[in-house]
């Protein structure tokens, strides 16, 4: 008869009566069991996660205008205005086309692992096979990027020609919409008003040249890599631990035993010239010296371990710096509407009340108590009262005063989130 072992049986009822503490009793029965072999896992294979960046480089958001589609047409109410494509479809098509083999290739050669997402698990056996099929299609993607570079100016030339045969087909089939006697016509877009072809067709073409990608953009941001992951145990640490306390315990040893060496020479030399109180003098001089080395030794192994510390990354370090650039990106684009329309709109307003909730619901988590009583200041200024009969509902000041001291608090993470982004190193993030 198998013997149970109760504090394991113990551990796990706690832990599931955790989970129906959070989640409720009736979600006991969607409570799953997982086994991580990791050692097993480490032994066979390698975590492996890709990284495909610039693929929406050479397409971007396109305007009602360009469409040939004139603001009070009922299209604008159930369609979506869609993408243009910067370059000729053959090359978006080839650079489609590698991104998706990128992917094919990883997916080919290894497994979904439970809890390891988004890292997939290559055996070791298909490892040398996937990366002989990294490097070619890396060689691959190089010749596309420079064959992007190299026709650069043609492609800038194409854009003048297409977009402003695009200007001109939008034009007629706006200006085709007004009555024969409704006077002069001039196009009036989001981004203002035009009054001859010309000038709009000059608005269309500058716009989509601007949107193309620099030269510098597309050799920085154009490329694809991969990160491993470095799976550690709480077995792994501890083994780690134990094998330091030995090489120290050894070295003190071996250090004592060379100490004692010493001391036995030094005393029959000195023993003839010396009397007993002088030899234990100089061995507890030696003595003291030898601590004060033992002691630096320690002080150095302690440094060494906090530079460790300090480089590991901390998971709830990164969701708030993560949560805190999204509040940032949310207030900044709040801070955009009004200052470009002058005041409050209502769906705006909405949207930065909502930014508390948003904080309730994602970054509660982590206690970041200064963000959430500068959400809750920007809240109040919003639910305020006018005090005067007739006055706007919202004072625009205070609200942009608010939103400035939220952009303050979360500026630095949002750039730290942005440069982290940018990193392209293939072993940029270890799992420990």
């Amino acid at each position: 008869m198998d013997v149970i072992d109760a504090t394991v049986l113990t551990e796990t009822d706690e832990r599931k009566a955790l989970f129906a503490g959070v989640a409720g009793e009736e979600e006991l029965d969607r409570l799953q069991m997982i086994s991580l072999d990791i050692q097993k896992m480490r032994e066979m294979g390698v975590l492996v996660d890709i990284d495909i960046h610039g693929g929406s480089l050479f397409t971007t958001g396109t305007s009602w205008a360009e469409l040939g589609i004139p603001s009070s047409d009922t299209r604008r109410k159930r369609l979506t205005r869609g993408s243009k494509d910067l370059i000729p479809a053959l090359y978006l098509g080839r650079l489609r086309s590698l991104e998706t083999r990128f992917r094919q290739s990883l997916e080919k050669h290894s497994f979904v692992l439970q809890g390891f997402r988004p890292f997939r698990w290559i055996p070791f056996t298909a490892y040398e096979s996937w990366h002989k099929e990294w490097d070619e299609l890396q060689a691959e993607l190089d010749g596309l990027k420079a064959e992007l570079l190299e026709r650069y100016d043609e492609f800038v030339d194409q854009i003048a020609g297409d977009f402003g045969q695009i200007a001109r087909e939008a034009w007629d089939a706006i200006r085709a919409r007004r009555p024969l006697d409704a006077g002069p016509f001039a196009l009036i877009t989001e981004h203002g008003a035009f009054d001859s072809l010309d000038a709009f067709t000059d608005h269309v073409i500058q716009r989509a040249i601007a949107q193309m990608p620099s030269r510098e953009q597309i050799e920085q941001d154009l490329y694809v890599d991969y990160k491993n992951a470095l799976v550690a145990t709480g077995a792994d640490l501890e083994a780690e631990r134990l094998r330091q306390d030995q090489i120290r315990t050894q070295r003190g040893q071996e250090q004592a035993e060379q100490r004692l060496a010493w001391n036995d020479a030094w005393a029959k030399e000195e023993r003839v010239r010396l009397d007993l109180r002088e030899v234990e003098e100089m061995q507890d001089i030696r003595l003291r010296a030898e601590r004060q080395k033992l002691a630096a030794m320690r002080q150095a192994e302690l440094e060494h371990a906090r530079a460790q510390l300090a480089n590991t990354v901390s998971p709830l370090t990164e969701v708030v710096e993560q949560f805190r650039a999204q509040i940032y990106q949310d207030v900044q684009a709040i801070a955009a509407s009004v200052q470009r329309n002058g005041h409050l709109r209502g769906k705006v307003a909405e949207r930065a009340k909502g930014l508390l909730d948003t904080y309730r619901l994602l970054g509660a988590a982590v206690g970041d108590d200064e963000l959430e009583a500068t959400l809750l200041d920007l809240r109040g200024r919003l639910d305020q009262v006018p005090a005067e009969k007739g006055a706007k509902k919202y004072d625009v000041a205070s609200v942009e005063v608010a939103l400035r001291q939220i952009a303050d608090i979360t500026h630095e993470q949002a750039i730290k989130v942005n440069e982290r982004a940018g990193q392209r190193t293939r072993l940029g993030a270890l799992e420990i």
